[in-house]
């Protein structure tokens, strides 16, 4: 207020202003007094601080417990990506062998793969294990669509006793003595080794 006094008598030097009123005193404090504003002052500043050190350190905490959180969850990602990998691996090696095993040229042996349904939810059973019988129904539909992926085999060449009649029997020693001689050349000219081991 005595500010304001002044400033209205530096503006109007002529007239003179005075405060209304008695005027105010100066408050005065004790040395007790103002240690216990001071530490007042303090203790709220102090408040403060901790506040917003425990906030930063709440803070801290929980982008740690997210940065786990996400790690974590890129780990489970990773292996669920390596399962997959294992899996499908799994279905292609089987899928091959079953395709070998039906009769697949070699040669068109990725062709195939590629036209069977292999995906996963087909091949796969209720444990996550190949289904081997899914994977032979998928392969049998391709040949069924194109036989002729199916290599065609050739018989094997026949030796031994392969000549002799399937309902035959082996002949025996006393059976090879009562042969004629015209039927004695017919076996030694069909089955070598079978006479070489019954005219010994």
């Amino acid at each position: 207020m005595t500010e304001i006094i002044e400033t209205l008598n530096n503006q109007y030097p002529g007239q003179a202003h005075q405060p209304e009123g008695p005027a105010p005193q100066e408050k005065t404090f004790t040395q007790e007094e103002l240690n216990d504003i001071i530490a007042k002052r303090l203790q709220r500043e102090r408040k403060s601080w901790e506040k917003e050190l425990a906030d930063a350190k709440a803070k801290a905490d929980l982008e740690e417990v997210e940065r786990i959180k996400l790690e974590k969850l890129e780990l489970e990602d990773q292996m669920k990506q390596s399962n997959q990998a294992m899996q499908n691996k799994l279905i292609q090696t089987e899928a091959k062998a079953q395709a070998l095993a039906l009769g697949i040229n070699v040669k068109k042996l990725p062709y195939v793969l590629k036209l069977a349904d292999l995906s996963a939810d087909v091949v796969l059973d209720e444990s996550g294990d190949v289904d081997e019988a899914q994977i032979k129904t998928a392969i049998e539909a391709v040949i069924n669509e194109l036989p002729e992926l199916v290599e065609k085999r050739k018989a094997a060449p026949k030796a031994g006793t392969e000549f002799k009649d399937k309902n035959s029997k082996v002949m025996t020693k006393e059976e090879f003595n009562k042969l004629s001689y015209k039927e004695r050349i017919d076996l030694f000219n069909t089955n070598p080794e079978l006479y070489k081991s019954l005219s010994k």
